[in-house]
């Protein structure tokens, strides 16, 4: 097992990510603290920058350790794929709970190519009709 402290960095910039996205998805961007206070700076800037800095330091030694390209491209598709898939799912059921659209959520063509779009991640589709079309 690794001992680095990696893991509870990147856990502490999602939870800046998901703290600053609570004030947004409110309405309440500008009650932020650090924004407050810098009047420019949100906790999801630090916490995505600290998050894809120690992801790419951790990804580029993955690429560094392969025994070569197709390995190191394999070991990524591994590790991104089966999450998103299951991501996908998981946001196609709990969508079904929140349409207000016409018809019936499951006979729609756009639940679908949701799925099947973002598992392929051409064209990306940011959304489905008649779900969450009042958020902020």
């Amino acid at each position: 097992m690794r001992k680095n402290n990696f893991d509870i960095l990147r856990l502490l910039c999602a939870i800046f990510v998901i703290l600053s996205h609570s004030y947004a998805l409110l309405g309440l961007k500008d009650y932020e603290l650090l924004f407050k206070i810098t009047d420019n700076i949100v906790w999801s800037d630090l916490g995505l920058c600290g998050f894809f800095t120690i992801s790419g330091y951790l990804i580029y030694k993955s690429l560094t350790t392969s025994k070569n390209i197709w390995s190191y491209l394999g070991k990524r598709a591994l590790r991104i794929f089966p999450g998103l898939l299951v991501c996908l799912i998981l946001i196609v059921i709990s969508c079904s709970f929140f349409y207000n659209g016409y018809g019936i959520y499951w006979t729609q063509n756009e639940s679908y190519t949701f799925l099947l779009n973002n598992i392929l991640l051409y064209p990306v589709q940011w959304d489905i009709s008649g779900v969450f079309e009042s958020n902020p």
